[in-house]
This record gives structure tokens, C-alpha cells and sequence, in this order.
């Protein structure tokens, strides 16, 4: 008894459900297309919306958004840039308010509105590095941020 392909399997249940739970599902085109290329691991355009949105007065500008996102982009591949990408999450990282003269916090997710938060699924997410390639089946991102994947690492 054959179970089918893995994409039928696996991949289109989860997303699936996903779709169920209230997540907006994208297509890998429309995917690729808002992270600005493979290059980036991130819904460009998703984050930097979400990331005013949820830090007006401190993330007051595209640029500071941009700011942000390059950050977080560049932590580590290693223990110690899990701990700095968790601190973004939480909340811990700062950002410099020029209004202001002083650094603030900056919030990646709302916990307590979820609302406010964007929920995307997608599938057949290819990530380079520009020496590694990997791609996730199906990756699912808050605010433009890939949180989890189910992944395959291609050399």
C-alpha cells in the first residue's frame, strides 16, 4: 500500500490545518517575492510593516526598519545568536530614538493582542546563504519572521 508523495502526505495536511487555525497561506511565488529574493529568510515587506506597527515613536521609519531587519538577520548560525534572535523575540533588543536621545525597546510580536500579529504559512521556502541552500517543506512565519520549518539541507 503506497501512502503517496510526501507533499501529499505531509506537507498539504499541515497546511492545512494551518489555513483551519487562521493562518493566510502563500504561495512560494508570492513567498519568494515579499522576502525580496532567497537571499533573505525573512517577508521583507511583511516585517517592515509589522515592525512599525507595533513600535510606533520608536520604529518611526522604513530606514530604522531596515535597521532592525539587517540585525536580525545577520545573528550567528550558533548557540549564542539563538540566544540574540530569542532576545529579539522577547523584546529585549533595542533601538536608538533619535527624538528621544535614548535606546528602546523593540517589540518583533505582540503576545498580548495576537490579533496583531500576521500569520503566514508557506511551503518549498529555498534559503541560501550563498554558501549553504536550504528549504524548508513548509515554514511558518509571525510577522514576516520564519519561526519554524520542517527542513532539508541541500549542499
Amino acid at each position: 500500500m503506497s501512502l503517496g508523495s510526501e507533499h501529499k502526505a505531509v506537507q498539504e495536511p499541515l497546511i492545512r490545518y494551518a489555513v483551519e487555525a487562521g493562518w493566510e497561506y502563500l504561495p512560494p511565488e508570492e513567498a519568494l517575492r515579499l522576502r525580496g529574493g532567497e537571499e533573505s529568510p525573512l517577508l521583507r515587506t511583511v516585517f517592515i510593516e509589522q515592525i512599525q506597527r507595533l513600535n510606533p515613536g520608536v520604529v518611526d521609519s522604513v530606514v530604522k526598519a531596515e535597521e532592525v531587519l539587517n540585525r536580525l538577520v545577520r545573528v550567528r548560525p550558533n548557540i549564542e545568536g539563538n540566544l540574540e534572535a530569542w532576545e529579539y523575540l522577547k523584546g529585549l533588543k533595542t533601538v536608538f530614538v533619535e527624538a528621544e536621545r535614548r535606546e528602546r525597546n523593540v517589540r518583533l510580536l505582540d503576545a498580548a493582542n495576537i490579533e496583531a500579529n500576521r500569520f503566514h504559512v508557506t511551503d518549498e521556502f529555498t534559503f541560501t546563504n550563498g554558501t549553504h541552500t536550504i528549504r524548508p517543506d513548509v515554514v511558518f512565519l509571525i510577522n514576516g519572521i520564519p519561526v519554524i520549518g520542517r527542513v532539508k539541507i541541500y549542499v
